[in-house]
């Protein structure tokens, strides 16, 4: 058998030790993520008390559905250049859900973030809010929602 240069077997033992460095690397970055994934997974569901109140804050615009395309809108929040929008139908499904739920004896709607509202939207938020709380209009500590909506001039619910 013919024995190798020297300057080749220590070249490919520093080659084999760097290779086995990066794959104990790899095994390493695996790990991570997999822990990562793991832990975000096994995270607890919040407990909600036995009487809460439902905080609902619309910053920006509230529209019908969000302008632009998805990528557009993505490329905008990176560069925060995004102007804030919130979906009317978010707003109708959580108040919807607060109706049906025992557990939620007011709502709070904070408008102090909201830029802009067009008029087209209030009869529909309207409806929402004047006929879900019929059944706990007669139970003392829950909420009667009136007939204007604070902060936004001119704003009157039928």
């Amino acid at each position: 058998m013919k024995k190798r240069n020297l300057l080749v077997r220590v070249l490919s033992g520093i080659w084999s030790g760097v290779d086995g460095f990066r794959k104990i690397l790899h095994l390493l970055l695996l790990l991570f993520i997999f822990a990562i994934f793991v832990g975000a997974m096994s995270g607890t569901m919040p407990q909600l008390p036995k009487r809460a109140a439902l905080y609902i804050q619309p910053v920006g615009a509230i529209v019908e559905e969000l302008e632009g395309d998805p990528f557009d809108r993505a490329i905008a929040e990176l560069l925060d250049e995004a102007q804030p929008q919130t979906v009317l139908q978010d707003i109708v499904d959580a108040l919807e859900y607060a109706s049906d739920d025992d557990r939620i004896g007011a709502v709070h709607i904070e408008l102090s973030a909201l830029h802009h509202l067009e008029r087209g939207h209030l009869p529909h938020q309207g409806k929402v809010l004047s006929g879900r709380r019929v059944r706990g209009d007669e139970e003392p500590g829950r909420c009667r929602v009136g007939n204007r909506l604070a902060g936004v001039p001119g704003a009157a619910l039928p």
